[in-house]
């Protein structure tokens, strides 16, 4: 304030008066010391303030985020473009990243570009050390196909099938199989992206007898053969299913909301924590009575699927045998905003949900055609959400773009953990490779609706 009265007297006019009150003090040089005092003071005065309300003025701390993508077979993904913050990185061949300097609660967006772009960014994340299975990358690997006889039966009977599941020994493999009644041999096919061209795998076999519904009613013979898939080629493993199976009674009950009904029931036995042997798909049951094979470690993995009007659930648990169990398939989410159909959508607006499982919302917007642009995705705790900004990652929405979109709400101990719950499962129950799926979970899906970018 005393500098601006010195400047404001050499003006003159009103500024005499400061120049008197200057006066006061004495004139000439001596003004200057009540300056530095004033500038003393308040630089004191400052310090204190600092020192009583350090928040006011002390920068945000900030996290180092050190994540890992995997895909939703549980093999890292590498080459991932990752963003936050204005911080771009890229996933290393373990699907690690690193990102230094940022604040929490923030968002952080996956993808890729090319013709098979994809982005899927995840809102209000504070964990430093996020695991994420994004919806979105298209997986590119290896397929072989596996086949073999069945030893020591001839013909399998009418009333029996075998089924054959392909289990990775050092990475995991989508694979399976199987033979129905009158055959002397199974076959399938199974899929892998690493290590290469080839992968050592272990190939399941189990022979079931089953009634008219296709439930199983006993065990009559199990094998398991070591195997090395070759890419583009056939692998051969006969399998010796003349020895009985011993088996235990699982029983227990799956809760469908009301308004909904059962639709499926699909049971597998464990073998550890990534691989499970499927042995039952047959007609929905809320009541679950039938024999577990006793194979694997004693556990199974029980998989109920729901409909509803407003969309589907798919619900499962991994539970011993013997104990009863009991859980439910919930209620999906209900699309509240934009209304079917809806045109000349911007990323101003507001897509929302209500209903559905706590844990997470996951918001995707599949282009009706590859020309209509990137897929999208966007993880968050709310009910509401806005398609993800694209431009980070070097991508565009394309004008006039057409899309289908959904909300999967994601069951979940909490939302941090709903962010590694991917949303494709059918297929993941199929194969039994289950390395990146959570012991017990659901995820319900809302009805579809399309949409029309802006042009």
């Amino acid at each position: 304030m005393e500098g601006r009265r010195s400047r404001a007297g050499r003006s003159g006019g009103s500024g005499s008066a400061r120049r008197t009150e200057g006066g006061a003090w004495g004139g000439g040089r001596r003004r200057r010391a009540p300056a530095r005092a004033a500038v003393a003071i308040s630089v004191s005065l400052l310090a204190a303030l600092l020192v009583a309300c350090p928040n006011t003025v002390a920068p945000p701390a900030t996290i180092t985020v050190d994540g890992v993508v995997l895909g939703i077979d549980g093999v890292p993904l590498a080459g991932v473009l990752v963003y936050a913050q204005g911080e771009l990185t890229t996933t290393g061949a373990d699907g690690a990243f690193r990102l230094e300097g940022i604040t929490a609660p923030y968002t952080l967006t996956l993808g890729s570009g090319g013709t098979e772009g994809w982005v899927h960014a995840y809102e209000g994340l504070t964990a430093t050390a996020p695991l994420l299975v994004p919806t979105g990358p298209a997986l590119d690997g290896y397929t072989a196909g596996i086949q073999g006889a069945l030893l020591g039966i001839g013909a399998l009977p009418d009333d029996e099938i075998v089924s054959v599941g392909v289990e990775g020994t050092s990475a995991p493999v989508l694979g399976y199989g199987g033979a129905t009644g009158s055959g002397a041999s199974y076959g399938g096919v199974a899929f892998w992206r690493t290590p290469g061209t080839q992968a050592p795998a272990r190939v399941h076999a189990l022979r079931i007898q089953v009634d008219a519904q296709g439930s199983p009613l006993a065990y009559f013979g199990y094998d398991v053969r070591d195997v090395m898939l070759v890419d583009g080629a056939i692998t051969t493993a006969d399998v010796q299913l003349n020895l009985p199976v011993a088996d235990a009674r699982l029983e227990g009950t799956v809760t469908v909301a009301s308004g909904g009904v059962a639709t499926g029931t699909r049971v597998l036995a464990r073998f550890g924590a990534s691989y499970a042997l499927p042995f039952y798909g047959g007609p929905a049951a809320t009541v679950l009575s039938l024999p577990a094979p006793d194979v694997g470690d004693g556990s199974v993995v029980v998989v109920a699927e729901a409909g509803y009007p407003h969309g589907t659930t798919l619900a499962w648990t991994s539970v011993p045998v013997g104990p009863a169990f009991a859980f439910e398939a919930p209620t999906p989410p209900h699309l509240l905003a934009p209304a079917p159909n809806a045109a000349g959508v911007t990323a101003a607006t507001e897509f929302r949900a209500e209903g559905g499982p706590a844990g997470g919302r996951l918001f995707v917007w599949y282009p009706v055609a590859a020309s209509d642009g990137p897929r999208l995705a966007l993880t968050t705790a709310a009910d509401t959400a806005r398609i993800p900004d694209v431009t980070p990652l070097g991508l565009t929405l394309v004008a006039g773009g057409r899309y289908e979109w959904r909300v999967h709400a994601l069951a979940a101990e909490n939302y941090e953990a709903a962010t590694s719950v991917p949303a494709v499962y059918g297929a993941i129950f199929m194969f039994g490779a289950l390395g990146a799926i959570p012991q017990d979970g659901a995820i319900a899906s809302s009805t579809v609706r399309t949409m029309t970018l802006a042009p």
